[in-house]
């Protein structure tokens, strides 16, 4: 459609440069299909997740008037509380403009800047991965790194960090570690009982989260304290403050520190009691290493 259509864009528009709608028009998707440049974050997928989850409004710039799409800029207006932004793309690594001919490119870089000033956008954001846009002043430069999965695993494999990223996949396989995706009932039972398990892991076998609140407690108590003194000498040699609020605000954070402190006694009290029910062993033994005759 034409750009005169869309809401909140100016209506005296160069004739050449057109907005249209890239979750509703299927040229889109058509020129995304034969582009070399386009990529997954050109992909109408990709433009109404941003849309749904941020609620960011996606569109399309072109010089193309009327049939098959020839080329096509995708950008989303951000608008929060803190700033109203032209983006190309939120959330996204990189975002080329799918314009081959300079001359195109350029008229749509030109009705962006004049549009960035008329309707007040605080910044406009290109993210291009193979060319400047020209006119533009480059605030920040980024390194993208590709992989190429076409080669032999070896060679990718020996790519790889050899201290961090190698050791950790041959870990892997040691353990036997496999990958499932998925949203079935199974799989979503499974992640279900590694969730408790770790839970469990972290309750089951120390006692530690139930002594950070008895020390907390403690730490509370003393700062308190010392709070409550230092306003009774102030109190003494300058006078009270205002109506008694600090005073009040020690006293209370006294209170709350005892409360967290017998908090995290009594569950000292029934972590041990816990531990003596389940009758787990200190430690076990892997193996013996040396051993004297005659003892067992």
């Amino acid at each position: 459609m034409p750009a005169s259509a869309m809401d909140g864009w100016s209506t005296k528009l160069p004739p050449d440069v057109h907005v249209l709608d890239p979750l509703t028009d299927t040229r889109w998707t058509d020129l995304l299909e034969h582009h070399p440049r386009a990529s997954v974050f050109h992909s109408r997928g990709w433009l109404e997740a941003l849309k749904r989850t941020y609620g960011y409004e996606p569109i399309v710039l072109t010089t193309s008037a009327h049939g098959p799409l020839e080329n096509g800029l995708a950008l989303c207006r951000v608008r929060t509380w803190l700033s109203r932004r032209l983006v190309s793309l939120p959330f996204s690594d990189h975002c080329d403009p799918l314009i081959d001919r300079p001359e195109d490119l350029e008229a749509v870089i030109e009705f962006l800047a004049g549009e960035t000033e008329r309707e007040r956008w605080r910044s406009l954001e290109l993210r291009p991965r193979h060319c400047e846009p020209p006119g533009l002043a480059s605030g920040s430069r980024y390194c993208l790194h590709t992989l190429d999965l076409a080669r032999p695993e070896g060679q990718i494999f020996g790519g790889f960090h050899a201290s961090s990223t190698q050791r950790a996949i041959r870990r892997a396989e040691r353990e036997g570690l496999s990958y499932e995706a998925g949203t079935s009932a199974q799989l979503l039972s499974a992640f279900y009982r590694l969730l408790r398990l770790n839970f469990d892991l972290i309750t089951g076998f120390s006692i530690v989260p139930l002594q950070f609140f008895a020390i907390c407690g403690l730490l509370l108590s003393a700062a308190s304290a010392l709070l409550v003194g230092y306003l009774a000498l102030r109190r003494i040699f300058l006078g009270p403050e205002v109506e008694g609020v600090f005073t009040l605000f020690g006293i209370t954070f006294f209170l709350i520190g005892i409360l967290l402190f017998g908090i995290g006694l009594l569950g000292e009290y029934v972590g041990r009691i816990y531990q003596e029910v389940r009758d787990r062993p200190r430690y076990l033994i892997r193996g013996v290493l040396e051993q004297q005759d005659g003892s067992s």
